[in-house]
């Protein structure tokens, strides 16, 4: 049974874990330190030594109980694939992918902050992202290992060129309307090497999808 005591030390610690990470996700690492964790959390900053060993311990504790990445059943089921195009599959996860990173204001951050930042959550960040990477490879396996890899390298390329150009010029991740999904569908299409995937585009979801115009690009594309 816990005692008074320890359940204090576990709302206190929960108390600096959180403000710890709200101040990740508001300004990044930047001037970034125990000082500043202690004076959000109301507390004082021995206590974060204590309870974590210092600023790297309670990054690795934010590290070790966060969820970056969402899981492949929450972004397209493997059983819903079947019957669907390639084309319709990665269109359908890029999208999902994408609304389920809006919802991670700590793993947008962390992307913004990995080419500069050295830490350990930095450190874990990365770890998922290559099991999460692996993962997206087996969900295009199949018969055709070619058609596998084509199909993961078509959600990697779309995915982190939509992230980087987004978060590097501070645009919201996903758009309003319904052009987003049509235009991570020209992407996917035109990205993909002729006659790869089919002889002519489908259409998703009932729209009707014509030949583009290879001059022309959705006019809110990226």
């Amino acid at each position: 049974m816990k005692t008074t005591r320890s359940r204090d030390r576990e709302k206190t610690a929960g108390r600096i874990v959180e403000a710890a990470r709200a101040l990740i996700v508001q300004s990044g690492f930047s001037q970034l330190g125990v000082n500043q964790i202690a004076l959000a959390a109301g507390v004082d900053k021995v206590l974060i030594y204590r309870y974590f060993g210092g600023f790297e311990g309670l990054l690795q504790t934010i590290a070790e109980s966060e969820d970056f990445f969402p899981t492949q059943v929450a972004l397209h089921p493997l059983e819903s694939s079947a019957g669907r195009s390639l084309i319709d599959t990665v269109t359908a996860m890029a999208s999902q992918y994408l609304e389920e990173l809006s919802r991670r204001p700590l793993t947008l951050q962390l992307y913004r902050w990995e080419l500069v930042e050295e830490n350990p959550l930095i450190t874990a960040f990365r770890a998922s992202r290559r099991r999460y990477e692996e993962a997206c490879v087996r969900t295009f396996e199949g018969s055709d290992p070619g058609r596998s890899r084509l199909g993961a390298g078509l959600f990697e390329l779309v995915t982190c060129g939509i992230l980087h150009r987004r978060l590097t010029e501070g645009q919201s991740l996903l758009d309003e309307d319904d052009a987003f999904l049509a235009t991570i569908r020209y992407l996917v299409d035109t990205m993909a090497p002729p006659g790869s995937i089919s002889p002519e585009p489908q259409a998703l979801a009932g729209d009707e999808w014509e030949e583009e115009d290879p001059n022309s690009l959705p006019t809110n594309l990226l």
